[in-house]
């Protein structure tokens, strides 16, 4: 039976019920983002923040619920109360040239509305709350009567195995007016540290990943009629994984030549394997490497003589000459198809060919700087 609240007297009346579902045209809260490594870089979005935690918020003013008008549900008179089914979705995100695909955790948050309608009365009915810590209003029988109170459910954490459902307390009302939402009406989480963290992304290619889910999270409903209006959440997520370097690997600093002597040159060779580490695209992604050297590409002893050299890159089969002669430096080389996505070995190689008469005994030396660049996506 009906309680009143305004000092009015409503008389319960029986009648037929006719379940209604309504469905509310679905807006998609999105985002784009750029990865690096562990660095996220918002690209656009429907209110973007990156939180103290590193989870992202998205948030919008839920336009599935603004302007809408509760004595649609039904009766023409203003009975509902708002419902969460759960909080807890995933995104799959697939690359656009691989097809790779990967899931991201997210989390529906906090919806909150203004339901600016004249409160008569409520129903005989309950509040449930499941593991809902930011709680959820109007949660008691007794809510003050009158119009422009808020109406929310927040899911209050961002533990992605916590879910949380319930509902609020059901209300008459009257004087009915839409309801009203501010830019924050709704929030979504999306769990990017434990995505990034994870070793599926580490795996995973270069690439640009995207996604999207729609499901009807919410509703309003008339507990008297049984009519509903469902509140559909799409969620789309763009994330650009840009290729990086996250370390470089090689057995020792200081690279040995071997000399052989003929009847009137001598000959040297010296060579270290590299290990180039990072995320990369293996067919469509390049590599450009570069050598500095302080003496102009040669080795030089103490008294000053010198010995040119030149430096070579193998990469798989291929071999690039880094430097042209002893005062200039050649272009960067690019390396394409990698055919790697997280680390790049290569070898570096050093040789010279000198005529005996130009050398005395003692220590050549040089110092080499490589240095090594992604272009981005």
């Amino acid at each position: 039976m009906y309680n009143v609240i305004r000092g009015r007297f409503l008389r319960y009346l029986a009648y037929s019920v006719l379940p209604l579902s309504l469905i509310a045209k679905g807006y998609a809260i999105g985002v784009s983002l750029n990865i690096f490594n562990q660095e996220v870089q918002i690209v656009s979005g429907d209110g973007p923040e990156i939180l103290s935690d590193g989870v992202l918020q998205l948030q919008d003013n839920y336009p599935e619920l603004s302007g809408f008008l509760i004595s649609d549900l039904g009766n023409g008179k203003g009975d509902s109360s708002f419902h969460r089914r759960t909080s807890l979705f995933t995104v799959t995100l697939t690359g656009a040239r691989y097809g790779r695909t990967i899931t991201l955790r997210a989390k529906l948050g906090r919806s909150i509305f203004r339901q600016d309608s004249f409160l008569l009365a409520h129903f005989s009915g309950s509040t449930v709350n499941n593991g809902c810590s930011g709680g959820l209003q109007p949660d008691y029988d007794n809510f003050p009567g009158g119009a422009g109170h808020f109406i929310f459910i927040d899911s209050g954490n961002h533990d992605f195995t916590q879910d949380c459902s319930g509902n609020t307390y059901p209300f008459i009302y009257e004087n009915i007016r839409p309801i009203y939402t501010y830019g924050d009406a709704r929030r979504v989480w999306l769990d990017i540290p434990t995505l990034i963290a994870s070793d599926a992304w580490q795996s995973l290619p270069a690439d640009t990943y995207t996604g999207s889910v729609s499901l009807n999270l919410e509703s309003l409903e008339n507990p008297n009629r049984g009519a509903r209006k469902q509140l559909n959440t799409t969620t789309s997520v763009t994330i650009r994984k840009q290729p990086y370097f996250s370390g470089l690997s090689l057995p020792s600093k200081n690279v040995l030549f071997k000399t052989r002597y003929t009847q009137e040159h001598v000959e040297g060779y010296a060579s270290t394997p590299l290990i180039l580490q990072g995320s990369f695209d293996p067919n469509f992604g390049r590599v450009r490497l570069s050598v500095r050297s302080d003496n102009n590409f040669s080795l030089r002893n103490d008294t000053g003589r010198v010995l040119p050299y030149q430096a070579i890159l193998h990469a798989g089969s291929k071999q690039y000459a880094l430097n042209k002669d002893t005062v200039s430096i050649a272009p960067p080389v690019e390396i394409i198809s990698l055919n790697s996505t997280n680390q790049l070995p290569l070898i570096l190689m050093f040789q010279f060919n000198q005529d005996k008469s130009n050398l005395i005994d003692g220590i050549y030396h040089d110092n080499v700087t490589l240095i090594a660049e992604l272009p981005l996506l």
